[in-house]
């Protein structure tokens, strides 16, 4: 069995969170119009820690031991539950968004369904981002590749339609649906950002452009790399989309 705690421990430093900041682009797209959002299967909870400022952000995991070092490094979190992704603690539409990120490809279809049906009581919307079936890693992890029209029917058989964004590495993908049976029109969020704050989006596209070019130089280079594109995307999510906190109290672990 994959050890994801040992996988995840040491993976919470600068380095990661520019990562996150860099490569996590669309999904912030999406997540960034809620006010109240619950994350599952969040392990190191990085987005929904980037994400929780000024939103009520919980995350959630059924590894104790992960989600307990993902509090120590993310305090701006709502709250923090140890639950399994199939039996959500939480009221009928607790949130506005269910969010996941690198969870959902490590299931057979009926366990998606279940966690796509537990996410849809829980939740309004459903926001998850996967690997496609053209993603490669090295790991020695159980996951099941799935193209993107094959994960765009799973959530049709669950949920009605979907907006999707394919990444541009054609190796992720970014879904979100409404938990109603009725698509999400993506050019809600999008169309309305992209108008808005074309500032942040052009400093999202040199910050990327920088990091793969200077990435290459070395690891030193690469960490500076890191840090100028993440810097960038900092404009992008905390000066241009940065919201005011909710005063709402969080679960405890």
């Amino acid at each position: 069995m994959f050890d994801w705690t040992r996988f995840y421990e040491a993976k919470f430093g600068l380095r990661f969170r520019v990562n996150e900041l860099v490569y996590r682009f669309f999904d912030y797209i999406c997540l960034l119009r809620f006010k109240t959002i619950l994350g599952i299967g969040s392990g190191r909870a990085i987005v929904e820690n980037i994400v929780a400022r000024g939103r009520y952000v919980v995350a959630s995991d059924v590894n104790a031991k992960l989600l307990r070092i993902a509090k120590e490094h993310h305090p701006r979190i709502s709250g923090f539950v140890v639950c399994s992704a199939k039996n959500l603690p939480f009221k009928p539409h607790s949130f506005q968004c269910v969010y996941s990120q690198g969870l959902l490809e490590h299931f057979e279809k009926e366990d998606i369904k279940i966690m796509l049906f537990e996410s849809a009581t829980v939740g309004d919307n459903i926001v998850f981002s996967v690997p496609l079936d053209t993603y490669r890693t090295q790991e020695e992890m159980v996951w099941f590749p799935r193209s993107i029209k094959e994960w765009e029917n799973l959530v049709k058989i669950c949920l009605g339609n979907c907006s999707k964004i394919r990444y541009p590495n054609l190796q992720e993908a970014v879904f979100l649906a409404k938990a109603k049976m009725k698509c999400h029109h993506l050019s809600l969020p999008l169309t309305k950002y992209l108008q808005f704050n074309m500032a942040g989006i052009c400093g999202f596209g040199v910050g990327t452009v920088i990091y793969f070019v200077i990435s290459s130089l070395g690891s030193l280079a690469w960490f500076i790399a890191s840090f100028v594109g993440g810097l960038f995307h900092f404009m992008l999510t905390y000066v241009f989309w940065g919201k005011k906190r909710h005063s709402r109290e969080g679960s405890s672990l």
